[in-house]
């Protein structure tokens, strides 16, 4: 998916480093019970477990191709709707 400032796209085990560099910073956690990741294993892990599920992608900036964020789109069928879950670095 696409539009004129961003892309989502699947992330990939060579995003780690970058995603590290956001996910290291506290303020992003404040309201859940995650914790900022203290290493890039975290960022991989975190990475390995989120490929296997559905909806679930890279935010991109276009003009520089960076990740700056994920998410991930939920739909319930039976309850007729959706959520969208999502982590941006602060700066964005």
């Amino acid at each position: 998916m696409k539009n004129k400032q961003i892309n989502l796209s699947p992330l990939t085990i060579q995003e780690a480093k970058n995603k590290f560099e956001f996910f290291k910073n506290p303020k992003l956690f404040i309201y859940t019970k995650r914790q900022a990741f203290q290493n890039i294993q975290d960022a991989e892990n975190f990475i390995n477990r989120h490929r296997q599920m559905p909806n679930f992608f890279g935010i991109y900036l276009n003009q520089k191709q960076k990740l700056i964020g994920n998410c991930q789109l939920s739909i319930d069928k039976n309850q007729q709707k959706g959520e969208i879950a999502y982590s941006i670095d602060e700066p964005y």
